[in-house]
């Protein structure tokens, strides 16, 4: 292909009907197995595809969005989501109309906790079972995994 300027449109819609004749002979070429100056070895070409594999095979299944998504549907059932929205709206308004007091209040907030430790409060164990019997979340927890093993039924089929 030349590497001149094209002067209007037809020698610019002539040079990419070139490159793409180029470029069509070019994968003709590899198909047939004709030898090309950039030709690689067999387990190069192995080790390529081999990767190529791997990765459509952890791009099939992205187990990452299905715990998100498991974690969205909790969260929109749950009890807390109304006043955390709530929480959310009021401090907006506070943060654009006095952000230093926000600041102060939130710090005020951060060292009663850091004193009072309420996580001491609760055992593990009960915090466990209040958050499995709080909204739905045996049902979320159910259908994710669901979701989850039909998704790789799917995958092996």
């Amino acid at each position: 292909m030349s590497e001149r300027v094209p002067s209007s449109s037809s020698d610019a819609l002539s040079d990419i009907d070139e490159a793409r004749d180029e470029l069509l002979q070019f994968f003709a070429s590899q198909r047939a197995g004709v030898d090309v100056s950039h030709r690689r070895d067999d387990a190069s070409i192995r080790k390529a595809s081999e990767a190529r594999d791997e990765a459509t095979e952890r791009a099939a299944f992205d187990w990452g969005a299905v715990l998100e998504a498991g974690l969205n549907a909790w969260w929109r059932e749950h009890p807390l989501h109304a006043g955390a929205v709530l929480v959310k709206t009021a401090t907006e308004e506070i943060a654009r109309r006095k952000p230093m007091q926000l600041m102060a209040g939130a710090a005020l907030a951060g060292a009663a906790i850091v004193l009072f430790k309420p996580w001491r409060l609760v055992s593990a164990s009960a915090l466990a079972v209040s958050i499995w019997r709080s909204s739905n979340f045996s049902s979320v927890t159910s259908d994710v995994l669901q979701s989850a093993s039909d998704a790789l039924q799917e995958r092996k089929t």
